[in-house]
């Protein structure tokens, strides 16, 4: 009799280095224990099974056979009446490796499937606002491009919008050219808007002015800021010549990132929350003073509620000198008039200067 020949998976019963067979010893006069047996792989032509034949008693039997460049053994002692229950576990073996391979290609097509829709959903998120708009926006309200004065030191700024989805869909700077603002606030301002979206909802609005005092050491949201790091991979991809357009390489990209100063803004339309808008290029005071004003010019200041009853997600300035706030909800004064401006425009709460 020929050793039964098995086509499954290499390693699945046999192993790669060895061979392991359970091998019943039942005689017709007695019965005795299952054991197992394991032997080296040897080539066909070496050991002491290699000119075994299927004219040698049924009684012991093997074979040798080469599969993907891969010797496998098979060995067995035992009547020929165990040898077909061999064949048949061996048979079971194979079903069962077969139907483990196709639930893994059906887990595989179901997170495929899975990743597709997000990405469908990601992608139907619209955008609060389009490049035109905020470019037109922000020039407005940023002294160095013909706009008001926001009390700090006031340069030119970038802004960034992200849709509700999280993934950045406008990027604009204030300037005449893309390095006339601090390069390095590109990031910041899509950073900011990341953070006052994700963490803003349909009944609440958090500003990013409103994270200072509870990420400070001791505070109830210490470590915040190192939860949600940015997308490298986004963040210094593309041309430079293309940022702040309307070809910018964040677009469409998630940024990640979590600020915690003056500058973040959440975006709300009268129905819900549909994005954050993000500010930076000056103080983190002025940054907050400039987001408020272009949210405003965008329509988008809809705001239900916020950590202050009455000016909602305004920066709230009431750290004492230890720098403990009283509100808990605290931001520091900056150098500038900022204070005085943002009480002006309901933009923030205590450190003006009396009248």
């Amino acid at each position: 009799m020929r050793c039964p020949r098995y086509s499954g998976p290499p390693t699945s019963f046999f192993g790669q280095d060895s061979v392991a067979a359970c091998l019943s010893t039942h005689t017709s006069n007695a019965s005795h224990p299952k054991s197992c047996r394991k032997e080296p792989v040897k080539p066909p032509d070496q050991g002491p099974f290699s000119n075994f034949s299927s004219a040698q008693p049924a009684s012991r039997f093997a074979r040798s056979i080469r599969r993907s460049g891969r010797l496998q053994t098979c060995s067995y002692r035992g009547t020929k009446k165990q040898a077909v229950s061999w064949v048949r576990s061996n048979k079971m073996l194979e079903s069962m490796d077969h139907r483990r391979f196709s639930s893994l290609v059906l887990g595989f097509l179901v997170l495929a499937f899975s990743s597709v829709q997000q990405g469908a959903a990601r992608a139907q998120a619209p955008c609060p606002s389009d490049h035109d708009r905020l470019l037109s926006a922000l020039k407005a309200n940023v002294k160095a491009s013909g706009g008001p004065a926001n009390g700090g030191f006031e340069t030119n700024e970038w802004a960034a919008v992200v849709a509700r989805n999280g993934m950045v869909c406008a990027v604009a700077f204030s300037g005449p050219a893309v390095d006339a603002q601090w390069p390095g606030s590109r990031l910041i301002a899509a950073e900011k808007a990341n953070t006052a979206n994700g963490l803003s909802l349909a009944n609440m609005a958090l500003s990013t002015a409103n994270l200072y005092a509870g990420v400070q050491p001791g505070g109830p949201m210490f470590g915040l800021q190192f939860t949600n790091p940015p997308n490298q991979a986004a963040a210094y991809a593309g041309d430079a010549k293309s940022f702040g357009s309307t070809n910018d390489p964040l677009i469409g990209k998630p940024i990640g990132g979590v600020v915690v100063f003056g500058g973040g803004l959440a975006l709300y339309d009268g129905k819900g929350i549909v994005g954050g808008l993000g500010v930076s290029g000056d103080s983190s005071c002025a940054d907050h003073n400039v987001a408020w004003r272009v949210r405003a010019a965008l329509g988008l200041d809809k705001v239900p509620a916020g950590v202050n009853p009455k000016r909602k997600d305004a920066i709230i300035y009431d750290l004492d000198p230890g720098g403990k706030s009283a509100s808990g909800w605290g931001h520091p004064l900056c150098a500038g008039h900022e204070a005085d401006i943002a009480d002006e425009l309901g933009a923030g709460v205590g450190g003006s200067t009396p009248k």
